[in-house]
């Protein structure tokens, strides 16, 4: 028995916009609505009575425009908060986001969220402070799957950890040089870090500007009028367009 177990849901994909400048942003509110309007059914089908007040984690990825290609690119958890509060938080989110979004500017963003729920399937409740039991899973599931998730993508971008991982660099894992003696091959062979799963040099740009343009794009979006934003094309997954 594991006691807990984080349900999978999704790729949910939502709509970006452009502001009156012209950059790639999106709309909190209906990107949460957008999100959350996909997820419901899922929910009920693995019996989640109310997907609106699950806590648990989530992931936001983007995919190249015409490619099957995913990869992760931000993990974060909800634990005192509802994901459907915490996803598309205003006070934190839109800088993360947004400048991922106008640095890879045909990406397809999605969301997958982890509900958090009993080994009996039952649907876990907020926590009430931060050492209760269910505050501390969802941390040490957050921190197990951001380590997962680097294994896809070293260069994720979680906002506590994206500048100082540009301090060093460990022989034989991810982030390393290619060009490495027999100990770190051997090293990177046991890990399973293979080359070929690096992601493309392109996220390491934009990674970089993210962590740049954070403050900057936070501040100007913190006082956009969401009535001037203007919505981009939908880009659809593949598969929904047959």
């Amino acid at each position: 028995m594991t006691g807990y177990r984080f349900r999978c849901l999704g790729p949910y994909f939502f709509q970006t916009f452009r502001d009156a400048d012209g950059r790639r942003t999106l709309n909190c509110l209906a990107a949460r609505d957008d999100v959350f309007a996909q997820a419901e059914a899922d929910a009920e089908a693995v019996g989640l009575r109310d997907i609106f007040s699950a806590v648990g984690l989530y992931v936001f990825g983007l995919s190249p425009s015409g490619s099957p290609r995913t990869w992760p690119y931000y993990v974060g958890r909800a634990s005192r908060q509802p994901l459907y509060r915490r996803l598309f938080q205003q006070t934190d989110k839109p800088g993360k986001y947004s400048a991922i979004l106008q640095e890879y500017e045909r990406a397809r963003p999605f969301i997958y969220l982890f509900p958090m729920v009993t080994d009996a399937g039952r649907q876990v409740k907020p926590a009430s402070g931060n050492g209760t039991v269910v505050y501390k899973t969802i941390a040490d599931a957050e921190y197990q799957l951001i380590g997962q998730a680097l294994h896809v993508n070293p260069d994720l971008y979680n906002v506590q950890d994206a500048k100082s991982q540009r301090r060093f660099v460990i022989e034989g894992t991810l982030r390393a040089d290619a060009r490495e003696r027999r100990s770190a091959q051997s090293f990177r062979s046991m890990m399973g870090f293979e080359l070929k799963k690096r992601a493309p040099s392109r996220l390491s740009e934009a990674t970089l500007a993210a962590v740049q343009g954070e403050e900057e794009a936070e501040e100007a979006l913190s006082h956009q009028d969401p009535a001037v934003l203007v919505p981009e094309a939908p880009v659809l997954p593949d598969h929904a367009a047959e």
